[in-house]
């Protein structure tokens, strides 16, 4: 399970209160120290593993999309240097009118982000809006969101204004053939990435259940 990969040590009353602050989780978090995993509704998405570095030391990282934040935390636990997750908090809505549940906004990022005392920052903003961040990054995670957006070539145009020279953006995109666990991972060499990069991770169970798991 993806979750694995993010052990977190906590004791069984601090995973109760986690999972009862929460009504509704989108991510799986492993609390390993109690045994819980959270109850996420979105797939086991292993697919996109292979794309993203095991050694992220130094690197400052963008996610874009976060909701519970399990890839922003995946990349301070792998070494990041400075993490930024976004996201514009739309997913509020969809779960009002789905499951009937009021979440608030941010709560799942938050309750792990107290577990594991994180330094990873919470920004609530539209993934078009990203030049206000005021700064550039080494890797950006945007999975989930491209085939999402009505104008899909200018948020590729926005994240590549955030990417630092000889950055990469790890991308998702829908319908990229391959099995679960073997990404299509290629580098752009077209202008709108050089000098940076952008690998690209998707499976063709995309097309499934995962896209109904998020607005």
């Amino acid at each position: 399970m993806v979750a694995d990969l993010l052990p977190i040590e906590v004791s069984p009353q601090e995973a109760r209160a986690a999972l009862e602050r929460v009504p509704l989780w989108f991510h799986t978090f492993a609390l390993d120290g109690s045994g819980v995993y959270t109850p996420g509704i979105a797939r086991d998405h292993r697919y996109r593993l292979r794309a993203i570095p095991e050694d992220l030391t130094g690197v400052r990282v963008l996610d874009v999309g976060t909701f519970d934040g399990f890839y922003a935390f995946l990349a301070e636990r792998r070494g990041a240097a400075r993490v930024v997750a976004v996201d514009n908090e739309q997913y509020v809505g969809w779960i009002a009118s789905r499951f009937g549940i009021a979440l608030e906004p941010g709560a799942g990022f938050r309750a792990i982000a107290r577990l594991l005392d994180s330094r990873v920052e919470y920004r609530r903003l539209d993934a078009l809006q990203l030049e206000q961040l005021g700064e550039t990054f080494e890797v950006i995670f945007c999975f989930g969101i491209l085939r999402r957006v009505e104008a899909p070539l200018t948020l590729l145009r926005v994240l590549h204004a955030c990417l630092a020279p000889g950055g990469r953006i790890i991308l998702e995109a829908y319908g990229v053939p391959g099995d679960q666990d073997a990404p299509a991972t290629t580098p752009c060499t077209g202008a709108l990435a050089a000098p940076a990069s952008i690998a690209s991770a998707g499976s063709p169970a995309c097309a499934g259940s995962s896209c109904s798991t998020r607005p």
